[in-house]
C-alpha cells in the first residue's frame, strides 16, 4: 500500500521525506502489483496515534505520474521519522486540583492564619494557595511547553499541557470562591473578571479547541512570574499596620515589585499576545483552532492586561503621592 500525504511543511532528507501535519490527512492509493488497473479509493481522513516512518524508495512508473512513491515500514527501521498526531484525550483532574487548593486555602484560614485578624485573614489564605500555584505553575507551563514535539501556537495539547491547564484552572476556580465568600466591592471585581477571563481562556482551550495550549501555557508562565513577589508584597501589606516587620518588608519590596510587574504586564505581556495575533490572523491555525476561538483569547486576555496595567498604575500613583507628601513634610 502506498500513500499520498498532504501537508503545508514538508523536508527533504537523504533517506525520505518528513512531513510536519497539524492535522493529519493521508489520501490512500492502494496499487496492486500485477496487469489490472490501479485502484483508487475517494480520498479520506486517518487519525494516527503510532509513530509512523516513511521511506523514499527508487523511483517508480507512479513518481512518472507525480506522485510520491512513499512506503509505510516498521518502526524499528532507521528511515526518516515522521510523527503523526491528533489531540490526545486525558481525564479531566480540575476536581482534584480543586480540593487540594480548597484544603490549603483552610488550612490557612483555620490553622496558619488563625491568630490574624478576622478582616485579613481570608486575603492570606487567598495568598497562600496563590502561592502553592504561582511559581509551580509558571515552571510547570515552561517545562510543559519545551517537552513538547512541536512548539506550534496551533499544535495539538498533549497531556502534560493539559495537567498544567487543569491545575491553573482548579486554582482560579477556588480563588472564585474565596472572592465569592468575602466579597468587598470593587477592589475585588477586579479580581473576579480577571479570574473569570482566565479561566475562559484555560477552559477553551482545554476543552473547546484541543490545541493551543503552547500559547496559553506561555502566556500563564509571563502573568505567574511575578507570583512569588507578589504574594510576600501582599502578605507585608496586609499587617503593616500592625507590625513593624511587615511595614519594612513592604517598604522594600513596594517599587521592585511594582516594576517587574509593569515590565512583565506592560511589555511581554503585549508582546505574546501580539505574536498570537500575528499568528492566528495570518491562518496558522486555519482549520485547527476556530476564529472565534482565537479572537475571544486575543480580545480577552488584551482586555486582562490592560486591567493589570491600570491596577499597577494605581499603585504607582500612590506610591508617588506618599514621598511628595514626605518630601513636603520635610521641607516644612
Amino acid at each position: 500500500m502506498k500513500y499520498l500525504l498532504e501537508s503545508r511543511n514538508r523536508s527533504t532528507t537523504p533517506n525520505g521525506v518528513l512531513f510536519f501535519l497539524p492535522t493529519s490527512k493521508i489520501k490512500p492509493l492502494i496499487s496492486f502489483h500485477h496487469p489490472s488497473p490501479s485502484i483508487s479509493l475517494p480520498p479520506c481522513t486517518f487519525e494516527f496515534r503510532s509513530v509512523l516512518l516513511f521511506h523514499k524508495p527508487t523511483p517508480t512508473k507512479h513518481a512518472q505520474q507525480n506522485i510520491p512513491n512513499t512506503t509505510l515500514l516498521n518502526a524499528n527501521s532507521s528511515s526518516t521519522l515522521a510523527i503523526l498526531k491528533t489531540p490526545t484525550k486525558m481525564e479531566n483532574q480540575i476536581h482534584k486540583f480543586f480540593s487540594l487548593f480548597l484544603s490549603i486555602y483552610l488550612l490557612g484560614y483555620f490553622i496558619i492564619f488563625r491568630k490574624w485578624a478576622p478582616k485579613i485573614r481570608p486575603e492570606a489564605s487567598s495568598c497562600l494557595i496563590s502561592l502553592f500555584h504561582g511559581t509551580p505553575a509558571a515552571l510547570l507551563a515552561v517545562a510543559a511547553v519545551l517537552s513538547a514535539e512541536s512548539r506550534s501556537l496551533a499544535a495539538a495539547n498533549t497531556n502534560f499541557q493539559n495537567l498544567v491547564l487543569d491545575y491553573s484552572a482548579a486554582y482560579f476556580a477556588a480563588d472564585l470562591v474565596h472572592l465569592a465568600a468575602f466579597f468587598s466591592g470593587r477592589g475585588d471585581l477586579t479580581f473576579v473578571f480577571h479570574h473569570l477571563a482566565t479561566l475562559f481562556v484555560i477552559l477553551t482551550c482545554r476543552h473547546v479547541a484541543a490545541h493551543g495550549a503552547v500559547a496559553v501555557l506561555t502566556l500563564l508562565a509571563v502573568a505567574e512570574a511575578t507570583s512569588a513577589l507578589q504574594n510576600a508584597w501582599a502578605l507585608a501589606r496586609a499587617r503593616r499596620s500592625d507590625a513593624p516587620f511587615a511595614a519594612s518588608v513592604d517598604r522594600v519590596l513596594s517599587v521592585p515589585f511594582y516594576g517587574l510587574y509593569s515590565v512583565v504586564r506592560g511589555l511581554l505581556g503585549p508582546y505574546v499576545v501580539f505574536q498570537m495575533a500575528a499568528f492566528y490572523s495570518g491562518g496558522g491555525a486555519e482549520g485547527v483552532i476556530a476564529t472565534w476561538v482565537w479572537i475571544s483569547w486575543v480580545v480577552v486576555v488584551s482586555v486582562a492586561i490592560a486591567g493589570s496595567v491600570a491596577w499597577v498604575s494605581n499603585l504607582w500613583i500612590e506610591v508617588y503621592t506618599e514621598r511628595s507628601r514626605k518630601v513636603e513634610q520635610k521641607i516644612r
